[in-house]
Parts: C-alpha cells; structure tokens; sequence
C-alpha cells in the first residue's frame, strides 16, 4: 500500500493549523480514508490488521471531531471564510441550525416538554409511525431540527 495511516493523521493534524479549510484538502482526506477502509476490508482476516484498522477508525473520528470543533470555534471568533471552502459550508450548516433552533425554541408551537408542531413535507418513518406529507405531528425539538433542516418537516411557528 503506498500510504499508512500516519500519511492521514498528519493531514488532519496539518489542516488544524490552517486559517481555512479548502474542500480540496477535505477531499484528499476523505480519499485517503477510503483507500485505508478498502486496505482493512482486504485483510479484515487477520488479526493484526484488525487491531490496526480499529484503531485507525477510532483516530480518524477523534481527529476529524476535533478539526470540525476547531473549526466551529474559529468561526464563532469571527475567522475570516473564504467562499466555498470547508469553513464556508461548516459556518453556514451552523448557522441555519442555531437560526432555527432558536425559532423552535421561542416562536414554535410547542408542548412544554419541549415538543414541536410539525408540518410533514416528505414522508418518513418515526418512531413507531409512518408520516406522510401534509401530516401534523408532535416531534421533540431535537428531531425537529434535524428533520427540518432535512427538509423532512416544516415546524409551525407563531408570527
């Protein structure tokens, strides 16, 4: 194999320290990551290839989960952000989720036990019931953000 996975934690460690995160270096990551999954996939037989790849997948998730953190924090820091880099896509995912958390939270309608009135856009199974479009359903907020900015429900608000 021509790279290890000590060629993917320097990348992660190296895009850290960026002031931006350009996609093209998220890509290479991604593609290096998948080349390392398709290595373990092919000696998943042994066992020294088992322990390497699971602590493999364990480094790539805590490096990964500390860039996207660090990241996050730059931007609440007021970062600069260039347009269609990483941070770019990362700020604006943030934001709409803080913009809409915020509305379920004071102008939805909602139950005091922190559950929204939702519209059903698209049809989806939850919990135990199928919702189709035009359904209106009580879903907890943390769904309901998730669902929302899926495009799976539209949360009822007041004016």
């Amino acid at each position: 194999m021509e790279m290890d996975w000590r060629v993917i934690v320097n990348e992660i460690v190296e895009l850290s320290k960026l002031a931006h995160v350009p996609r093209d270096e998220i890509n290479i990551l991604f593609v290096n990551s998948v080349k390392m999954e398709l290595w373990c996939a092919q000696y998943v037989e042994k066992e020294i290839s088992k322990e390497i790849c699971s602590k493999f997948r364990e480094l790539i998730e805590k490096s990964v989960d500390r860039l996207v953190r660090e990241r996050i924090v730059k931007q609440f820091e007021g970062a600069e952000v260039v347009h269609g880099s990483f941070d770019d896509t990362l700020r604006d995912v943030v934001e709409k989720t803080i913009e809409l958390y915020l509305k379920l939270l004071l102008r939805s309608a909602r139950t005091l036990d922190m559950k929204v009135l939702c519209k059903v856009r698209k049809g989806f199974q939850y919990r135990n019931s199928i919702l189709t479009p035009g359904y209106v359903t009580l879903i907890n907020v943390n769904d309901a953000v998730r669902f929302a900015l899926a495009g799976y429900v539209e949360p009822l608000m007041f004016a």
